[in-house]
């Protein structure tokens, strides 16, 4: 052998041996990453050691058996040259590509080893690889150079990959990887350059520690409770799989109800029932990984050399949630959520995946629900309508318009209708229909309220409405704007702002939120009504009509009646029956009457001969912006005068 400095390859193998301990003996062998990487050092070890071997055996107990350092040169190169194709397989794992390497491409891969080794098995025949000289010593031969080319080889694949898919490395892994591989081919060029000088092996170690250190410093992605991959890990687990282009499978059960369990037995007991589930899964893997996310959320991440045993899986999750979980005297059963999602046909994003995997979707108690397919894309679209509630919010982009409501008394225009308008740069137009619902949901809907409210305060009074002949402007009331214990001083705060009287805000609340929350909404009332406002009972006669509404004691003096009735009753006779009843009911209580939806000369018609007070829909105008709204209003009213 060489004569060099035994102080390198010393400290090189204690490092290796540091790296081990860390990864096998303290934090364990989880998956081909992790496995490749112990290969690789434990490749690295056997160097260092059949290197160090031959120095002790040739300086310090004479000349041995050249069959003895043949065996141990043998070992050298072996373990070498393989240390090389490792870590690109490891870089594989790393960038997500592993996962679609077919066996004819790693055989492609694996073929500049297979190549050298081919020549370095007939060495003892031929000494292609390395002989001795007269004196002994150790002498590289011409076949060396494959070794290296070898090496070329495999860290131009690896370059490849680092540019190709560095989107799919974190910042901090990226930063590592480039110190680790620029250690090891540092090392390959001092080692060409000063043959005599073996220090490649320490240069390398150096490189494995800085892997440990960051790369696979595994108690960052793990759960300690759990000892699953976390939410982080999850995170960049599908950042490098989506850029990668790789296909695969997630199986997301998220626990709605834990936190009522967490009240009712303790943190520590539903903690050790996580345990368990957390065991089952793993149990079922396969190959493929398993996460705890946090908030009572676990994961299954299946690749596509298991697709064929996805769904045999979904249905086992789906037996094994619907039942209750066990931890000694206590028996718990979640109200469960799962997603099944095959990402990138139905999702292509980590946000996307995100978004499904934090949105509440109400379910019974105790029920198991499945998203996957279509209903998964219903949740999808729930999801993106979200966000573009969120965004409109933060830009203030939502648009309020006004619809006309004609008046019976003197045939002109003296209100309107506030509606709400979203068109989002992402997804386009929104229907309110669709985007209030999803609103009122997630409680955003406060929000929108509030900015209806302002903008229709702001509107009133910079554009003098009043001398338009508007008397009032009719904004819709939400059920969680009431459940504000300030609602009441923020409407007052904006009306000061704006110098506007409550008198020109009547404030309309449907029946099925009347209906849904009475002493919420009698308390809410009181408070507004002592400030002024009055109120009308919208969408009446909606699947929620109730008599009691309409009392001499109800607070409301208008009642809306819903297009339905209005539209129905031009089609059944029975129908239009109980339209004029209900019409001569509330004239009789006293109040006054809006019907929506009006869209005909002869609905109009019909509706003033019956002595309605209100007339709202597009027979007069489709609701419009502020502009165009007091527009129709001056030539509207002028034609009357």
């Amino acid at each position: 052998m060489l004569y060099h400095n035994i102080d390198f390859l010393v400290s090189a193998f204690l490092i290796y041996a540091i790296c081990v301990y860390c990864l096998v003996a303290k934090k364990g062998i989880r998956n081909i990453q992790n496995k490749s990487f112990v290969l690789f050092i434990a490749l690295s070890m056997v160097a260092c050691a059949s290197d160090l071997a031959g120095y002790v055996l040739t300086y310090f107990y004479g000349q041995t058996p050249l069959w003895t350092r043949d065996i141990l040169n043998l070992v050298y190169h072996f373990a070498h040259c393989m240390t090389i194709y490792v870590v690109c397989l490891y870089m594989l794992t790393i960038t997500g590509r592993y996962h679609r390497l077919k066996k004819t491409t790693n055989l492609l891969l694996l073929s500049p080893t297979l190549i050298f080794y081919f020549f370095l098995f007939l060495n003892p025949i031929y000494h292609w690889a390395f002989t001795y000289d007269e004196q002994g010593i150790y002498v590289r031969g011409p076949v060396i150079l494959i070794e290296y080319v070898a090496a070329a080889i495999y860290f131009v694949i690896i370059t490849y990959l680092l540019l190709r898919f560095q989107k799919a490395i974190s910042r901090g892994n990226l930063v590592s990887l480039l110190m680790l591989f620029g250690s090891a081919i540092g090392g390959i060029i001092v080692q060409m350059l000063y043959p005599n000088l073996i220090i490649e092996l320490f240069i390398e170690s150096l490189g494995t520690l800085i892997g440990i250190l960051s790369i696979e410093n595994k108690d960052e992605v793990y759960d300690p409770m759990t000892n699953l991959y976390n939410r982080q890990s999850f995170i960049q687990e599908n950042r490098t799989n989506i850029y990668s282009d790789s296909e695969y499978f997630l199986i997301i059960m998220k626990l709605v109800n834990f936190r009522h369990f967490t009240s009712a037995i303790g943190e520590f007991h539903v903690n050790e029932i996580f345990k368990i589930i957390a065991h089952w899964l793993l149990g079922i893997k396969g190959k493929g990984k398993v996460f705890f996310c946090g908030n009572g959320t676990f994961a299954l991440m299946m690749f596509r050399n298991e697709f064929d045993q996805y769904k045999e899986k979904l249905h086992l999750v789906q037996e094994k949630f619907s039942e209750p979980w066990t931890y000694g005297d206590y028996t718990v059963a979640f109200n469960t959520q799962i997603y099944a999602i095959h990402v990138p046909q139905e999702l292509q994003s980590v946000d996307e995946i995100l978004a499904i995997m934090n949105m509440d979707h109400v379910t019974d108690n105790n029920e198991v629900s499945v998203y996957t397919g279509t209903s998964l894309k219903i949740l999808q679209r729930e999801v993106e309508v979200a966000q573009a509630i969120e965004r409109a919010l933060e830009a203030r982009s939502f648009r309020v318009y006004y619809q006309p409501i004609w008046s019976r008394m003197d045939g002109k225009i003296h209100s309107a209708e506030a509606l709400i308008r979203l068109t989002d740069d992402k997804i386009g137009f929104i229907s309110p229909e669709e985007f209030i619902t999803i609103a009122e949901r997630n409680g955003t809907i406060g929000e929108i309220g509030t900015f209806v409210f302002e903008t229709v305060c702001r509107d009133y009074s910079e554009r003098n409405m009043q001398t338009y002949g508007i008397d009032y402007i009719e904004v819709n009331l939400s059920p969680v704007q009431c459940m504000k214990s300030d609602m009441a001083d923020v409407f007052e705060g904006i009306m000061r702002h704006y110098h506007v009287l409550p008198k020109t805000i009547n404030l309309e609340i449907t029946e099925s939120a009347a209906a849904n929350s009475p002493e919420m909404f009698s308390k809410a009332m009181t408070q507004l009504q002592a400030m002024g406002f009055t109120f009308s009972l919208d969408d009446f006669g909606k699947g929620y009509s109730n008599v009691t509404n309409l009392s001499a004691e109800s607070e409301y003096h208008i009642i809306k009646i819903d297009k339905d009735l209005l539209w129905n009753s031009e089609k059944s006779p029975a129908a239009h029956i109980i339209l004029d009843h209900i019409i001569r009911m509330i004239q009789e209580i006293g109040m006054e009457i809006v019907v929506e939806g009006v869209e005909t000369k002869k609905q109009w018609e019909y509706l003033k001969m019956s002595g309605v007070d209100f007339c709202q829909g597009y027979y007069f105008s489709k609701p419009v912006d502020c502009d165009k709204f007091l527009e129709y209003v001056k030539a509207f009213n002028a034609e009357k005068d």
